[in-house]
C-alpha cells in the first residue's frame, strides 16, 4: 500500500457537503456556503463541486459497484465512510483524472481523519477491488427489465422511471436518464440594460472561456466545461447572470411590455424576476414576492448589482394577496417536486417521494387561484415548474380554466420561435420542455388570458 498522503482541500470539503447532505441539507446550499468559506484556488473549487455533484448523480450506480467488492453492506458503516468510499468510486469509475492510486490512497486518508482508522482497510480493500474489477459489473438486462435497468445505471429513484416510462416511453426515458448524469453547461443571460450578446461574448472569448449561442432562449450564452464566471469583471459590472434557458423561456412568455405592472408571486432569489425587469427595459413595477426573507435579501443583492431598481420585495405568502385585478400579468413560478431539475440538482432524485406530488399539486393550484384575482381583464398569468409530472402541471392549470371560465389558455409558440413543435402540447396551449432536447432543465409553461 503507498504511504499515507494529505489528501487536497477539495477532497475534504467534497466530503464535508456529502455527509451533510446525507443528513438532509441541501445540496445546492451547502456547496455555495462551503465554497464561499474556502480559501481553495478555482480548480480546487471546481474539483470539489464536480466531486460533490458527481457522486449524487450517480448514488445508485456507486452503491452497486461497491456492493460487489463489499463483503458489508453499506448502510452498515459509518456514514462518513460510506461517502467515502462513493467518492472514490466514483472517481475511478467516472472522474478518470487522477492514477487509481492516487485515489485509493486519499480516500483512505480521508478515512483515518475522519477518525475511523479501523475502517481504513475495508475502505483501501473495496476501492482497489473497485479499480480491478468494476468493467465486469453489469446492471439489469435493459431488454428485459428497462425500468430496473434505467433506474439503476442511470441513478434514478424507480418510481419515477415508471412513471416517465408509462408517460414518454422508454426510448425517451433512457435519454432523458443519461442527459441528468452528465454535467450541465453554464448559461448565463446578458443584462439587455448594459450590454448585448454579441459584445459579451466577445469579452468572454478574449478572457478565454469558450462560448456558444444558446439553443432555446434568443440571446442566451453558453459557456463549455467548468467556468468561473462570478469572478470576471462582467459579472461584477452587472452585465450578465447565471441562469438556465429553461428559465429564460418562462420570462419570454410572461413578455411584460415596458411600464407594466407585474407581479412574481415565488420570486426566490430573483432570477426570472430581474429577468422580466430587463425585459421591461427597467421602466414598470414588479411586486417580488416569497415567505423566505433570505431568499428576498438575495434577490435585493442581484437588482443592485443588475441596476435594476423597479422591483418592489415583499416577504409574504402570495396565496394571501387581496385579489385587487390590479396587475397586468402574474407569474406563478410555483414550488414542485423538481423532476425535471435532476442534472442541475441531483440531490433531488433522492429526497424526493412519490406522496410529494399530491401535495405540491395541492399548493400549486391554491397559488393560481390566488394569481387569477390578481390580473386585470386583457392580464395573463403564466404558470411554470421545472416538472414532468401531469399532476403538477396541465391538470393544475386546467383546473383553473375549469373554476375559472374567464381565463383561457394561450397560443405559446408566437413568443417562443426557437422551440420546436415537439415541445409544445395541448395544440400549442402549453410548452413542455424534455431535458435532453435542449439541454434545459425539464420545464413546463402555460400562459392564461383574462377575457
Amino acid at each position: 500500500m503507498p504511504a499515507a498522503r494529505r489528501p487536497s482541500s477539495a477532497r475534504q470539503a467534497a466530503l464535508a457537503v456529502l455527509h451533510r447532505v446525507e443528513r438532509g441539507a441541501l445540496a445546492n446550499r451547502v456547496l455555495d456556503a462551503v465554497l464561499s468559506r474556502s480559501r481553495m484556488d478555482a480548480a480546487e473549487r471546481a474539483l470539489t463541486t464536480a466531486l460533490v455533484e458527481g457522486t449524487l448523480r450517480n448514488r445508485s450506480w456507486l452503491d452497486f459497484v461497491l456492493s460487489k467488492s463489499c463483503n458489508h453492506s453499506l448502510e452498515s458503516l459509518p456514514p462518513l465512510i460510506q461517502q467515502v468510499l462513493r467518492m472514490g468510486a466514483f472517481q475511478l469509475l467516472l472522474h478518470d483524472r487522477q492514477a487509481d492510486a492516487v485515489v485509493v490512497s486519499d480516500s483512505v486518508d480521508l478515512a483515518r481523519r475522519c477518525g475511523h482508522e479501523g475502517t481504513a482497510a475495508l475502505v483501501n480493500a473495496v476501492l482497489r477491488a473497485v479499480a480491478r474489477g468494476w468493467e465486469q459489473v453489469a446492471p439489469p438486462d435493459f431488454s428485459t427489465d428497462p425500468v430496473a435497468h434505467i433506474s439503476l445505471r442511470y441513478s434514478h429513484p424507480e418510481w419515477l422511471v415508471r412513471r416517465w416510462v408509462e408517460r414518454f416511453g422508454v426510448d425517451e426515458t433512457l435519454l432523458m436518464a443519461k442527459v441528468n448524469s452528465e454535467t450541465p453547461d453554464v448559461t448565463l443571460r446578458v443584462n439587455p440594460l448594459r450590454t448585448d450578446a454579441e459584445t459579451m461574448a466577445r469579452e468572454l472569448r478574449e478572457e478565454g472561456f469558450c462560448i456558444e449561442q444558446g439553443s432555446a432562449a434568443p440571446g442566451a450564452l453558453r459557456v463549455r466545461g467548468s467556468a468561473h464566471l462570478v469572478e470576471t469583471a462582467a459579472y461584477r459590472r452587472g452585465d450578465l447572470s447565471i441562469q438556465g434557458e429553461g428559465s429564460m423561456i418562462a420570462g419570454l412568455l410572461v413578455g411584460p411590455p415596458p411600464g407594466a405592472r407585474v407581479v412574481d408571486m415565488c420570486a426566490g432569489t430573483g432570477g426570472k424576476t430581474t429577468h422580466l425587469a430587463q425585459i421591461m427595459g427597467g421602466q414598470g413595477q414588479i411586486l417580488a414576492c416569497d415567505t423566505d426573507g433570505r431568499r428576498l435579501a438575495v434577490l435585493q443583492t442581484e437588482c443592485a448589482r443588475l441596476g435594476i431598481g423597479i422591483v418592489q420585495p415583499r416577504q409574504q405568502d402570495a396565496r394571501t394577496l387581496a385579489p385587487t385585478q390590479d396587475f397586468d400579468c402574474c407569474l406563478v413560478d410555483a414550488p414542485c417536486s423538481g423532476t425535471g431539475s435532476l442534472r442541475r440538482r441531483p440531490d433531488i432524485r433522492w429526497r424526493r417521494k412519490e406522496k410529494d406530488i399530491a401535495s405540491l399539486a395541492q399548493l400549486q393550484r391554491e397559488l393560481l387561484i390566488a394569481a387569477a384575482g390578481l390580473v386585470c381583464t386583457g392580464g395573463w398569468v403564466v404558470y411554470c415548474t421545472c416538472s414532468l409530472e401531469p399532476e403538477e402541471n396541465e391538470q393544475a392549470a386546467e383546473e383553473l380554466l375549469s373554476a375559472r371560465p374567464e381565463f383561457r389558455a394561450v397560443d405559446c409558440r408566437p413568443f417562443l420561435p426557437m422551440l420546436g413543435p415537439q415541445d409544445f402540447v395541448m395544440d400549442g396551449k402549453a410548452v413542455l420542455l424534455l431535458p435532453h432536447r435542449y439541454g434545459t432543465d425539464g420545464m413546463f409553461m402555460m400562459r392564461m388570458q383574462r377575457t
